[in-house]
C-alpha cells in the first residue's frame, strides 16, 4: 500500500516478471483504478500480464465478487460479457470390469460402458475449466482495495440506492435525462464489509502460484484501541490511536477497519517517496530528486504517527531479520 505515484502499478509488473522466470506462466490484473497502466505497459504488451479493468462493468459489484473467485471475462473489453467460472463440474465414471473411464458434462448416475457394456456407476467431479484454466496463472493481482470499494460506492449511487434505517435518502439531481445521485450511510457500511470477504474469496482461487493486492494510503485507528464517544453537542464518533495503514473510504467505522487489514494479510509492505530539494548552481531554481522506499518494517510520520507494515518471519529468522534496515529500494 501507499499513496499514488509511489510504485504500486510499477511493482506489479516486476511481480509478473519474475513469476513468468519461476513458474513460466503470466499473471492476470484485475484493476477499478481510475490511472493508466503506461508503468507495465511493456508486460501487457509481452503478454506478462493480462489486464481486466472492471471499473466500467455493467454490474461492477457482481464483477468484483466474481473476480476474487477466478472468474474470468470472454472479452475484457466488453463490460457486458460473460463471466467464465474457473472450474465446472463433471461426471466421472469407471468401469468394474474392463476399467474404461468415461465423462460428460451432463448429471448422469449410471451408464453401460461404451466398451464393453457393463453398467458403470459415475461420481461428480469438479475440473479446470478449459475456457478459463488457471493452471496457466501463476500470479493474481487486484488493484485494489481502495478502488474496488469506491467502484462499488460509485455504482450504488448510481442506482440511487437507500439502506433501511437512514435518516434521509442521499441528495440527488436531474441534469436533463440523467439522474446524479450521492451514497448512503449504509453504502460504505456495505462496502466495508465486502471487502474482508472478497480477499478471503481471492484466497481460495485454485491452481495459482501468487496472491496481491494493492490499496491506497490512509488514517485509521489501531486495531482495539477504538471506542464511541460523545462530543459537547451530543454526537457520537469512534476515536483511537492513530495509525496508516490501507485507505477504505467511510469515517469512524472505515478506521476501525483499517487497523484490521493487516491481520488479512501474509506481508504488509509500505511504498513511499522522499523527495529532496538539491540547490541551483547557477542561481536558478532548486531541483527536485524523488527517492523510492519500500518499507518492510513498522516506521512512524515525523508526528509519531506509525506506518502499519511488515514482513511474517519464521522464529529461526528473526534474529538476522532484526538486523536489516526498515527500508530498501523497492523490489517485491
Amino acid at each position: 500500500f501507499g499513496a499514488s505515484r509511489t510504485g504500486k502499478t510499477t511493482q506489479i509488473g516486476v511481480a509478473a516478471t519474475r513469476a513468468v522466470k519461476v513458474y513460466g506462466l503470466p499473471t492476470r490484473l484485475v484493476t477499478a483504478d481510475l490511472g493508466t497502466l503506461d508503468t507495465i505497459q511493456d508486460q501487457i504488451d509481452a503478454g506478462t500480464v493480462k489486464v481486466w479493468n472492471l471499473r466500467n462493468n455493467a454490474h461492477v459489484m457482481q464483477a468484483i465478487d466474481k473476480a476474487c473467485q477466478g472468474y474470468w471475462p470472454e472479452d475484457v473489453n466488453d463490460p457486458n460479457s460473460k463471466l467464465m467460472a474457473p472450474t465446472i463440474m463433471r461426471y466421472v465414471g469407471k468401469c468394474p470390469k474392463c476399467a474404461d473411464e468415461m465423462s460428460s458434462g451432463k448429471p448422469v448416475q449410471q451408464l453401460p460402458c461404451t466398451k464393453c457394456k457393463t453398467i458403470t456407476t459415475f461420481a461428480m467431479q469438479r475440473t479446470t475449466n478449459p475456457d478459463n484454466d488457471l493452471t496457466k496463472v501463476s500470479l493474481y493481482a487486484f488493484e485494489g482495495i481502495t478502488s474496488f470499494c469506491d467502484a462499488i460506492m460509485d455504482e450504488m449511487s448510481s442506482e440511487g440506492s437507500v439502506a433501511l434505517g437512514d435518516k434521509e435518502a442521499p441528495l440527488s439531481y436531474m441534469s436533463g435525462e440523467t439522474k446524479f445521485s450521492g451514497n448512503s450511510g449504509g453504502d460504505y457500511g456495505l462496502s466495508q464489509k465486502a471487502i474482508p470477504g472478497w480477499i478471503a474469496k481471492s484466497t481460495g482461487i485454485p491452481y495459482i502460484k501468487e496472491l496481491l493486492w494493492t490499496g491506497l494510503e490512509g488514517r485509521g485507528f489501531v486495531e482495539g484501541t477504538d471506542k464511541r464517544v460523545e462530543d459537547n453537542k451530543g454526537r457520537s464518533k469512534i476515536v483511537g490511536v492513530p495509525m496508516y495503514g490501507v485507505l477504505i473510504p467511510g469515517g469512524g467505522a472505515a478506521a476501525k477497519i483499517m487497523g484490521k487489514v493487516p491481520a488479512w494479510f501474509r506481508h504488509m509492505i509500505h511504498f513511499e517517496t522522499v523527495e529532496k530539494a538539491t540547490a541551483a548552481t547557477d542561481g536558478g531554481p532548486a531541483t527536485m530528486t524523488i527517492e523510492y522506499r519500500m518499507y518492510i518494517k513498522p516506521h512512524a510520520d515525523p508526528m509519531g504517527i506509525v506506518f502499519v507494515c511488515g514482513l511474517r518471519i519464521r522464529e529461526q529468522f528473526l534474529k538476522e531479520f532484526n538486523k536489516w534496515p526498515a527500508w530498501m529500494e523497492p523490489d517485491v
